[in-house]
């Protein structure tokens, strides 16, 4: 897919824009769905029955074609490499002090200060804790 427009995560994205689908973790989505983070280009936009406006959404997947219609809710902007490894090391520390919690998170709105607890980490602000790469060198 090629990035024709780009898009600021306001409204619905504009057609022939690629874009990023997130699951809100508090919604419960049908089975057959695109999981999050499954890159996407909207091919047109509708209203459906019960007034919603939405994205068609089309992408490839396992060599054949898919299409979702999504609400402006379900996208976001593409995402660099260094915001999935911030959003994931997030995801981690949630996990790690709430530790008997399953799957994504019970509290969304608490997302923002486990990244920030991961920036203070990056940033050297927290003593005897460094990250590391995946392999585990420094």
């Amino acid at each position: 897919m090629n990035k024709v427009t780009v898009w600021d995560g306001e409204g619905l994205p504009p057609i022939g824009c690629e874009v990023e689908i997130y699951h809100q973790p508090d919604y419960t989505f049908r089975d057959g769905c695109a999981p999050s983070g499954t890159i996407v280009k909207v091919v047109a936009h509708e209203t459906t029955t019960d007034g919603n406006d939405v994205a068609v959404v089309f992408w490839c997947e396992d060599g054949g074609g898919r299409s979702e219609c999504l609400v402006s809710w379900c996208l976001r902007p593409i995402r660099t490499e260094a915001e999935r490894k911030r959003e994931e090391a997030g995801l981690a520390i949630y996990h790690a002090i709430n530790w008997n919690a399953e799957g994504e998170l019970a509290s969304p709105s608490r997302m923002e200060g486990y990244r920030k607890a991961y920036d203070a980490i990056a940033a050297g602000k927290i003593p005897g804790i460094r990250l590391t790469d995946d392999a585990g060198s420094q």
